[in-house]
């Protein structure tokens, strides 16, 4: 009754007492189960209540696709990752679990462990679902001290399939289609304004992009690199060709009959000319 008690709560109501301890909960004759202490408690809207029922049957059947589909839709998998890595872990995880009975298999264990490749792989858990797993954690531990053979997935099941029948009952699908109908006919109207305003910016010149490329630092490294490079094969250049002028005409003043200057532009030209060497051969783009 505690479990059925904390499963509705969870998945029909949406509003659940989050930490169900035995000291948190009294037995009122004939049958009824008191909670106390509602101090810590979760709230999940109807959207988080169905993804949420669609992971746990993911879990259940150990349907990999599916699960990774109800993490992206409970807004888990919100950042840059690496999705083969992450279904190879979840692969191993419901391999592990491949040939224990459904009646032995905890949800608090499998919740733990889908928890450590989460935090493997950076990903974010809302608040209220951790509440959530907290909750089935400790009934199903509970459970399972009073009752051995406590099936936790079992006493879930009718409340999944129940909720799975409401989404999809035809006056449900109904009330979703008029508000898809309602919001394509407010997008066809607002469609000819929108596109005025964007001709509008086009005109005055004030329509804007946002474009950012990826690694794009590391090109723009390489092209300052190329073109400092590139001045001073320029600078080396121009000391060589100023100098060899210096002593054909034999402008003075002169050092052991050697026009000063021309000697003072090779030497620059030869110091620079090593100094570019050794940076070339250093970065090991020298091929």
């Amino acid at each position: 009754r505690g479990a059925e008690a904390i499963l509705k709560q969870i998945l029909e109501d949406g509003f659940f007492h989050a930490d169900p301890h035995p000291a948190n909960l009294f037995v009122q004759p004939p049958a009824m189960i008191v909670m106390l202490d509602a101090g810590m408690a979760g709230y999940l809207d109807e959207e988080t209540i169905i993804n949420g029922a669609k992971l746990l049957q993911a879990i259940v059947s150990k349907n990999l696709d599916q699960t990774l589909r109800s993490l992206e839709n409970l807004g888990i998998i919100i950042k840059e990752f690496d999705r083969n890595l992450l279904r190879q872990d979840l692969k191993e995880l419901f391999d592990r679990y491949l040939g224990i009975p459904l009646k032995n298999l905890q949800i608090s264990k499998v919740s733990q462990d889908i928890l450590e490749i989460m935090v493997r792989h950076n990903l974010a858990l809302p608040a209220n679902l951790v509440l959530m797993i907290k909750a089935l954690s400790i009934i199903e531990t509970t459970g399972r001290q009073l009752y051995p053979d406590f099936d936790m997935l079992s006493a879930a099941k009718p409340f999944i399939q129940k909720l799975l029948r409401k989404k999809f009952a035809p006056q449900e699908l109904l009330k979703k289609s008029s508000i898809i109908f309602q919001e394509s006919i407010e997008l066809i109207e607002q469609l000819p304004q929108d596109l005025i305003d964007i001709l509008r910016k086009i005109k005055e010149g004030k329509l804007k992009f946002g474009f950012e490329h990826q690694g794009l630092e590391k090109l723009t490294q390489e092209i300052d690199r190329s073109s400092n490079r590139l001045s001073f094969s320029l600078i080396i250049a121009s000391l060589i060709i100023g100098s060899s002028l210096i002593l054909q005409q034999r402008v003075g003043p002169f050092i052991f009959g050697y026009p000063i200057l021309g000697i003072i532009g090779y030497l620059l030209a030869s110091f620079l000319g090593l100094g570019l060497i050794i940076s070339i051969l250093k970065s090991g783009k020298w091929k």
